[in-house]
Order: structure tokens, then sequence, then C-alpha cells
């Protein structure tokens, strides 16, 4: 089977905790091994897309004193790796830590010659299951793979650490772009440009919000869009939507965030979907980040489900504009949240209530003809692509920041939300067991 791309999704806390084990010294090998809990999903185009969802250390005791090598286990080690396979009906990949490693890591000579047999006898045990070897560096992340009846390793094409920031890795392609295009966003990092080209971004909704996102991504030099919107332009669209006009009345409005992304960036790679993003959901699964710009808490909350399950980073943008009772004035609102996983989701922020979602169904919080302006969904995209920039690139240093933005339209005000303050990490609602496909058990 000939694959098109093989992803590995790893999430922060977890490879944090693996490098905070792997660099411990030991009593006489010189590096430590450990091993990762993997699920994974074969997409229809044949891309393989690979989730870490935990990581188990090996006892000190378990190691062999082989000066010939950096590090050997014996096989109590190895029986608590093939036992764990077959309790947690999980993939296995055994990962290690190289120090002297500048950018992306290579395995080893040793690597190379002894731990294939030792994936094989993973497959033996998770048959159905796709194992493998990772190494870390201090700057990159290299894997190889053996899928399902496959008699050789295959190379990872792209490994991210989703978290804030996120790091991607690109093994035997991380070749830089340089452009004068983008001389004056290069404070942004020394490989930000390959990071912004590279990353695959999908956008729910194209109309007020959704357009300026997408207009603005494209100026950034992101190259790789899923665009999602099964409307059409009408007049009630033309005072807010970027890049719409009077004579696009009628028209798709994925057509017209095609239009617009061209025009910046003739040779853009663009998928536009004119129907609902659920018929469609490995097109969402396949994206690195998503930027959800839709009206309703339903919408929202099946967005955020699909993105927690597929390790995908989620911005949500959004605003309103309501009467209070007391006041002559009307009120606009808006807010911006980061959902990433392993950290809190819009239900942590209390954002997703069982409260409001039910409101909504019962068509008290109807989402349909609510009031827009163009210039309030400007700041919140604009901030939210900000936001996207600094946990793509990570130009600002900031490490596992939390989002949640309150929009005030009648005083101008972006500030962080107040229930900041009372979020605690991590999530609870999306354990990393729930990660990839859905699993069904008889009862």
């Amino acid at each position: 089977m000939k694959n098109n791309e093989v992803i590995i999704r790893i999430p922060r806390d977890i490879i944090d905790r693996a490098i905070k084990d792997l660099r411990r010294p030991h009593q006489f090998a010189s590096e430590r091994i450990g091993f990762f809990n993997s699920t994974h999903k074969i997409l229809n185009n044949n891309t393989i897309i690979i989730f870490i969802t935990d990581y188990f250390e090996v006892d000190d005791n378990d190691y062999i004193d082989d000066c010939e090598v950096g590090a050997r286990i014996n096989s109590t080690a190895i029986r608590y790796a093939l036992q764990n396979i077959l309790d947690k009906q999980s993939g296995c990949f055994h990962v290690h830590y190289h120090s002297f490693s500048e950018i992306i890591p290579e395995f080893s000579f040793t690597d190379l010659t002894d731990n294939p047999e030792l994936i094989k006898s993973f497959g033996h045990v998770g048959r159905n299951q796709i194992h493998g070897m990772i190494v870390l560096g201090k700057n990159g992340v290299n894997a190889l793979i053996k899928e399902q009846g496959a008699d050789i390793l295959t190379p990872a094409t792209k490994i991210v650490i989703v978290g804030y920031p996120m790091i991607f890795s690109f093994p035997n392609n991380n070749h830089r772009r340089n452009s004068e295009i983008y001389e004056r966003q290069s404070f942004l990092g020394e490989n930000s440009q390959l990071q912004l080209n590279r990353v695959k971004v999908g956008i729910i909704g194209a109309g007020g919000g959704g357009s300026h996102v997408i207009q603005q991504l494209a100026y950034l030099g992101v190259t790789n869009f899923v665009v999602f919107d099964y409307d059409v332009i009408e007049k009630t669209n033309l005072n807010r939507m970027v890049g719409a006009g009077a004579k696009d009345i009628g028209h798709k409005k994925v057509d017209i965030a095609e239009r617009d992304i061209k025009n910046i960036l003739p040779n853009a790679r663009i998928i536009k979907i004119n129907d609902d993003w659920v018929n469609h959901p490995e097109l969402i699964q396949e994206c690195d980040f998503i930027f959800g710009c839709v009206d309703s808490y339903v919408g929202r909350r099946n967005i955020e489900l699909e993105c927690r399950r597929y390790l995908i980073p989620l911005i949500d943008i959004g605003m309103d504009i309501h009467q209070i009772e007391e006041s002559p004035i009307p009120n606009m609102t808006g807010q911006i949240i980061l959902s990433l996983p392993g950290m809190p989701c819009m239900n942590c922020f209390g954002f997703l209530t069982e409260t409001n979602l039910a409101k909504e169904t019962a068509k008290y919080g109807k989402a349909g003809g609510r009031p827009q302006v163009v210039w309030s969904n400007g700041i919140l995209a604009s901030q939210a692509v900000g936001t996207f920039v600094d946990i793509i690139t990570g130009w600002t240093g900031n490490n596992n920041k939390l989002v949640y933005l309150a929009y005030d339209g009648n005083l101008g005000t972006l500030i962080d939300h107040p229930r900041l303050k009372f979020v605690s990490k991590p999530c609870p609602h999306f354990p990393y067991s729930g990660v990839g496909p859905a699993k069904f058990k008889s009862i």
C-alpha cells in the first residue's frame, strides 16, 4: 500500500514527561529508553495519522550493562511492553533521546540494526496496530513506523508536537523557503516561514469572521487550506464578508475564499467544500490546525469534539449583538478561545455549558439572523490569527498559555476573560484514552 503521508501527533505534556524521564542519569547506561502508547487511523487517501496517547518508562533494574551500546534493556522490560500492547490494545513505539542532535535527530547504526526486530515482535502481539520507533532531540523528532503486513520500516513525513507552541518536524524534507515577500516578518523565527508554509489549516465558516481569517493567513504565507462553508452569498453578507462584492451575490462563499487566496498566493493548495464539514470528517482530521467561525453552540461543540479526538488545536471566534432590558444601547460582545488538546476545553472555560446548549436546542438562542458588523469580526479574526502565529512559530516565548479573550465592542476592549483565573488544567473532559477513531466494545 502506497501512502501519501505519515503524520504523528504527540501531545506536549506527554513528550515533556518522556524527555524528563529519558534525560535522567542512570548508574551505567549512557542513555535511557521508554515506550509510547499509540492509536492510529488510515484515511481513505492512504494517509496514516498516528496519535501518541501515553508514555511509560523502563525500570532502572531492567537495563543491561553493555559497554558497546548507549542502552540495552532486558527481557523483563520487553515483556512489559508486549503486555502493555495487549492490555491497552495499543500501538507501541520504542523511544529514546539524542542530546547531541542540533536539528532533526538521526537514528544511530545500532537503532537501525537492533530495533527493527523488537518492533517486529510488537506486531506479532498487536496485529491490528502500527508500531515503530521514535528518537527525540533538542529541536525536532524523527520516527520510523512498521505498517501492518510490511517488512520494512517507513519514515514519518510530518511529526507534530501539539502544544503551545507547536513544534513541527519534517524528516528528510526540512528545507527552508526564503522569499523577499516575508522579509518583514522574519522576526517570527529562523524557520517560521517553513512552518507557516507547511501547516495545513482548516477554516469552518468562510463568512464574516472566516473571510478575515482566510485573507490574513494567505498574506502570512500559509499555503495549505481546507475551507468549509455550505452557504452562498446574499445581500446581507456584503456588509462584512471580505473579498465579496455585489457581483458575487448567489455565488458560493468557498469560491470567493478561493479567489481571495489565489489573488494573494497563486500557488496555494486549497480544498473547498460547499457542504457541512460533518459530511467530510477526514478532511478535518488531516488538518494541523482549525479555525471555528460558526454561530451556534452546538456547532462549536461538534467541532471541538472532532478536534480533541484527533489532537488538533482549535481557535473559536464569535460575536453577538444583543439588547439588555435595562439599557437602551445594544451590547456588542465576542470571544476568542483556544481549545488545545491536554489543556482546558470550552466546557472548562464555562463557555459551552449544558444550559446554553439546551437553550439553543429549544430555540431560545437561535443562531440565524444575528446582527453582524465588519469591524468586530475583523478585530476578533486578527487577534485569533495572531494567536495562531504565536502557536505555530513560538516567537513570543509563551509556553502552555491559556487563551480566552473577551471582546467588548461598546468599550473597544479585548481582554483576558475573568474566568481564566478559575480554570484548572489539565482538561478532565477529553482524556487521551478517547483519542483516535471510536472503538466499540461488547457489553
